[in-house]
């Protein structure tokens, strides 16, 4: 015989926070059956493990602090400002009888734009917090190349109390209020276990492995959107590796993919892909910059994104040797040509933008310099011939021997804080730039002296450089003029801290397929004849006998164009348009 006071103390395990519940009558001579024991079990089992979630729920809302908690968080990752808006009142949940619970959710929008790796900080912080900080939707976006916007809604559950339950009547009546008590205590946990379930850090360890394994392959983020349980990510392939292993990639970041669909977008693709998180567990890895995120197409993606200059024609000489076929290339590719058959040195003026068919049969060098400058360029006679648009002035070079050591440099849209770097590490030097300074160069040049190759380059940008105090200092005059009357760290950056982190998504020929590949150019030089092809990559591709592709191999090159041999045996040849 078990009395009344026994067993209510049996029964004291199903009390909550919110308060214990009150057994009113209980049959006194009757035992506790199976039934109800194991009854009495599963609902102190869903107590412990409601109480754990709990824990990290408060039982009112502070949002002051709350606010003051998320700009802490945002100091803390240099997220700089963010923009916290919140609802005027909650929303009471309710089980699926529609009877209140005890949880009530209030909900508040942050807002802010910064580099991916700032945001991506700021996120992990606040899904690690000690606050429950439900992530309801999140939206990341990019709005420049360096920086992107985020949205993020945060659902914020308070705990207030439950209402007290009371049981009592007959045994059977009793065993059937422990089950309804059992039904609520369950769903109370679904609610708490939902909320619980909606970090961010799941999503952002997996875009932090998509960044590890997809950093130089050629891969774009433009928009990531988490909402319902979905995961959605906008953005852009190029080449046909990168667009056949995405749903791969993105299942090996621990992300389900359920429907791809793509688009053309010049010689690339864009992709819409809607994913849910798997099981699989992803480690968490550091993001740099803006990680994957990019807001402009990258060039090869443009479809006629430069004017057409026209088409000139080089004459024929006695003893010319060169030979040039070349269709619609841009003017840098066209001095990548010139270089790559000549040897000669260009530096190209970054404002200088252009398209030209360029033909020429047993022709001079001189002869097709000036049958380009023909179509509006100007090219001057400089041992590193700079080109220009007709009318630029650039200053002319001092007269002086160069001394650095030589250096060979095929460079096409290249950011000159990683060309500055790079002298730096030559000469032992600290090179700073201005913070805001964002300079493009192309450049094709063969065995010269690197001050004399960084000197032609500084001037056709426009710039110039000053050794202060054991660092090298370069900017525009007016801005050097300053250093010495300013704090030297003030708006000045270290360039190896602002470098582009080399091409990212730019592809090595051998990580082309046949597919991706446009010849541009077939030129002959001493009797050798050489491709030049345009694909995933800022310069032209050169071909040759030999070269090896994603999908196969280069046979030959001549007159007629390239031919190829796939890895399945079949004969392709690449030619220029008619």
């Amino acid at each position: 015989m078990i009395r009344r006071d026994r067993l209510v103390a049996a029964l004291c395990t199903l009390s909550l926070a919110a308060g214990a519940p009150s057994f009113e009558t209980v049959p006194a001579t009757a035992d506790p059956t199976p039934e109800i024991s194991q009854l009495r079990g599963e609902i102190g089992r869903l107590e412990v493990s409601s109480q754990q979630l709990l824990r990290r729920i408060p039982s009112s809302l502070d949002k002051v602090g709350i606010a003051e908690r998320l700009e802490a968080l945002g100091r803390r990752a240099e997220l700089g400002s963010i923009e916290i808006v919140g609802e005027a009142s909650g929303e009471r949940l309710h089980y699926p009888d529609g009877q209140p619970t005890a949880l009530e959710v209030f909900r508040l929008s942050v807002s802010g734009m910064n580099a991916f790796e700032h945001v991506y900080s700021f996120l992990v912080y606040v899904s690690r917090s000690a606050t429950l900080l439900a992530f309801e939707n999140l939206r990341i976006e990019t709005a420049t190349d360096d920086v992107v916007s985020f949205e993020l809604r945060l659902a914020i559950p308070i705990y207030s109390g439950a209402p007290e339950t009371t049981f009592g009547g007959a045994r059977g009546e009793f065993e059937a209020e422990l089950r309804e008590e059992l039904e609520r205590q369950r769903a109370l946990y679904e609610l708490l276990s939902d909320l619980a379930s909606r970090p961010a850090a799941p999503l952002l360890d997996s875009l932090g492995v998509l960044q590890e394994r997809l950093w130089q392959r050629a891969l774009f983020l433009t928009r990531v959107t988490v909402e319902g349980g979905w995961i959605d990510l906008e953005g852009l392939t190029m080449g046909y590796a990168a667009g056949a292993s995405l749903a791969t990639e993105l299942e090996s970041a621990g992300l389900g993919v359920a429907s791809v669909e793509t688009s053309a977008a010049g010689d690339c693709r864009t992709f819409a892909v809607r994913a849910r998180r798997t099981e699989r567990e992803v480690p968490m890895v550091g993001v740099m910059g803006n990680g994957l995120f990019t807001e402009s197409t990258p060039d090869v993606c443009r479809v006629a994104a430069a004017p057409f200059l026209g088409s000139a024609r080089a004459p024929s000489v006695n003893d010319g040797d060169l030979t040039i076929q070349l269709h619609d290339g841009d003017l840098a590719h066209v001095f990548q040509v010139l270089h790559g058959l000549t040897g000669e040195s260009f530096v190209v003026d970054r404002e200088l933008r252009g398209r030209l068919h360029l033909h020429a049969e047993d022709a001079a060098l001189g002869g097709i310099l000036e049958a380009i400058a023909s179509v509006g360029v100007r090219i001057s006679d400089d041992r590193i011939r700079r080109v220009t648009a007709p009318g630029v002035s650039v200053e002319p070079l001092a007269e002086e021997e160069w001394a650095g050591d030589p250096v060979t440099l095929e460079a096409t849209d290249l950011d000159l804080n990683n060309l500055l770097c790079t002298v730096g590490g030559m000469w032992g030097l600290e090179v700073l730039v201005r913070r805001e300074a964002n300079v493009r160069i192309t450049a094709f040049v063969d065995g010269l002296a690197v001050d004399h190759v960084l000197s032609s380059i500084l001037a056709m940008a426009h710039l110039t450089a000053s050794l202060v105090d054991g660092r090298l200092y370069v900017g525009s005059a007016s801005e050097l003029t300053e250093i010495g009357a300013l704090d030297a760290t003030t708006g000045w950056v270290d360039s190896c801290e602002t470098q582009t982190r080399g091409d990212r998504g730019l592809l090595e020929l051998s990580e082309h397929a046949i597919s991706d590949l446009r010849l541009t150019s077939l030129a002959r030089s001493d009797g050798r004849w050489l491709a030049h092809a345009r694909g995933m990559s800022r310069g032209l591709l050169s071909l040759a006998a030999g070269n090896r592709l994603l999908d196969g191999t280069v046979e030959s090159v001549d007159s007629r164009g390239v031919r190829l041999r796939s890895t399945d045996g079949q004969a392709a040849w690449l030619t220029l348009p008619d």
